[in-house]
Order: structure tokens, then C-alpha cells, then sequence
């Protein structure tokens, strides 16, 4: 027995060069936050990418002005009206690959995003900007104000004694 109760039998280590008893030096990956991620722009993306989500897009806006022809709506012979139709489903289509892309959406999905945004064109850019409009504005569009159903005899809006 050693004459100090509070003695150690283990040995004590202390700092040596290449770390504590000798061994050395580790490496841990960073923390998450800590990790280094590419920034996402435009111009990061490669023109494969790009071919393929106007390739897409037009597709979908090719079918979507078929699909006018075969009810009526438009001739086939109209290149202006099939023009604007091309035109409006790459803008939706880039507009839906920016959005699944910073949404970190796999490929499959965004691609079927970007066929079904360029079929729908114009409709696609509303449903986007209505959206923006609920989700970040937090404002209710104008063109759909609620719809509150009166109960039965309560007066409505603009009628005598409604308070108004």
C-alpha cells in the first residue's frame, strides 16, 4: 500500500509529439455544418442537363398543342400559336428544374416535373406564382377570394342589419 490514498496505479501519460502516449494524430471528418457545399446557379449545370430539361419541356409543350389540335382549339398550321406554345413550356419547364433542384429532388422525379410543367405551360407558371403568393407573401390571391357560406338566416353581406 502506498501512503497516499489518493495515489494511481495506472501510469500517468503525458503529451508526447504525435499526440497523447504516442499515437497519432486523427482526422474527423467535419461536422455538418461544417461541410463545404457547391452553391447551386445556373451556370453550374452542364449543357447535357440543359438539352435534356428543354428536350422535356418542348415535349410536353408539342403534346400539349396536339392535344389542342385534335379538340379544335388550334391548326396545325399555325406556327406562331405552336411557337408561343414551345416557347412557354421551356420557360415553365426551367422554372420547375430550378425549383426541384433546390427542393434536392432525385432525377426521375424532376424530370417528370419538367414534362408535366412544359405540357402545361402557362397553367404551370399561374400555379407557381399562386404559391409564391399563399406560401411566401402570405397573402390570398384576388382571383379565388374564400368562399364563406351564410347560415341559414343570417343576412348576407350588404343586406339591412348585416353590420356592415
Amino acid at each position: 500500500m502506498h501512503p497516499d490514498p489518493n495515489y494511481s496505479n495506472r501510469p500517468v501519460r503525458t503529451r508526447m509529439p504525435g499526440g497523447v502516449g504516442g499515437v497519432g494524430q486523427v482526422n474527423w471528418p467535419p461536422y455538418p455544418d461544417e461541410t463545404v457545399v457547391p452553391e447551386k446557379d445556373p451556370s453550374s449545370y452542364g449543357l447535357l442537363t440543359y438539352a435534356w430539361v428543354f428536350a422535356l419541356s418542348f415535349l410536353g409543350g408539342a403534346t400539349s398543342f396536339a392535344a389542342k389540335v385534335r379538340t379544335g382549339k388550334a391548326r396545325w398550321f399555325n406556327f406562331t400559336e405552336l411557337l408561343g406554345e414551345l416557347v412557354t413550356s421551356a420557360f415553365a419547364g426551367i422554372l420547375t428544374f430550378y425549383l426541384c433542384q433546390n427542393a434536392n429532388f432525385n432525377g426521375l422525379l424532376t424530370a417528370t416535373l419538367v414534362g408535366i410543367a412544359g405540357h402545361m405551360g402557362s397553367r404551370a407558371i399561374f400555379v407557381m406564382e399562386r404559391f409564391f403568393e399563399q406560401r411566401i407573401l402570405g397573402q390570398t390571391p384576388a382571383i379565388y377570394p374564400p368562399r364563406i357560406e351564410p347560415l341559414h338566416g343570417e343576412p348576407q353581406r350588404g343586406e339591412p342589419g348585416d353590420g356592415s
